[in-house]
C-alpha cells in the first residue's frame, strides 16, 4: 500500500470516527420520553401552559419556556424541570459551549432541535401517545433541518446526514454528506469540522 492510499484510509477512518463523536443523538430524546399518567395535576398544569402557547402546528417556544420556568419555580413541578433540561441540552448540541461554535447557523440548528423537543413533550403531555409523539418529533426535526439545510446551513446539513445515517436512509445521508463535502475549503466548512468533527 502506498503512502497516498494509507493517508486515504486514515482520513476515511477519522471522518467516520469523528462523525460519531458529536452527532446529534435524536434517539436520546425519544428514549427519555416518559408516560405522563402518573401525576394528573402536573399533566393538567402543563397541558394548560401548552394550550395557551399554541398547538403542534404553531407552538410559541418562548411562551412555553416562560410557563415551564414559572411552574418549576412556583410549584416545583418536576416534569417541567425535565422538559427544560432537555430543551437546554438541545440548545447546547454539537460543542456549542465553544465560542467559535456559537454561530448563527449553529444556533438556528440547535433552536430547531429545541423546538422539536418542546413539541415532542407537548404532544406527549396532551395526547399521552408515545408513538405519535415520536413520529411528530421526527417530522419536526427532519422538516426543520431540511429547511435550514436547503438555505445553506451546514450545521443542519450535518445533523440531517447523521439523522438519516442513524435511520439507515443511505441515499439521503449520502446526499447531505456530499453537500457538506462540496463546501470543503470554505470558512463555514472549516468551522463545521471544528465544532462537529
Amino acid at each position: 500500500m502506498n503512502i497516498l492510499s494509507c493517508k486515504r484510509v486514515i482520513a476515511l477512518f477519522l471522518i467516520v470516527f469523528s462523525s460519531h463523536l458529536f452527532a446529534i443523538d435524536y434517539q436520546t430524546y425519544l428514549k427519555n420520553l416518559r408516560s405522563r399518567d402518573d401525576n394528573e395535576t402536573s399533566r393538567a398544569t402543563l397541558s394548560g401552559i401548552i394550550g395557551s402557547c399554541g398547538n403542534s402546528a404553531n407552538l410559541d417556544d418562548d411562551c412555553l419556556i416562560q410557563g415551564l420556568e414559572r411552574v418549576t419555580e412556583e410549584e416545583n413541578n418536576n416534569e417541567a424541570k425535565l422538559i427544560l433540561a432537555e430543551y437546554e441540552k438541545a440548545l447546547n448540541s454539537g460543542n456549542f459551549y465553544r465560542p467559535e461554535c456559537q454561530t448563527e447557523g449553529h444556533l438556528q440548528a440547535n433552536r430547531t432541535i429545541g423546538h422539536c423537543v418542546l413539541l415532542l413533550n407537548s404532544h406527549m403531555i396532551q395526547n399521552n401517545d408515545k408513538e405519535a409523539a415520536n413520529a411528530q418529533f421526527e417530522l419536526c426535526l427532519q422538516g426543520g433541518m431540511l429547511g435550514l439545510a436547503y438555505a445553506g446551513n451546514l450545521a443542519a446539513a450535518y445533523m440531517l446526514a447523521e439523522i438519516f445515517r442513524e435511520k439507515e436512509v443511505e441515499s439521503a445521508a449520502t446526499h447531505w454528506s456530499n453537500f457538506i463535502k462540496s463546501k470543503k475549503g470554505t470558512d463555514d466548512h472549516e468551522l463545521l469540522m471544528k465544532c462537529y468533527g
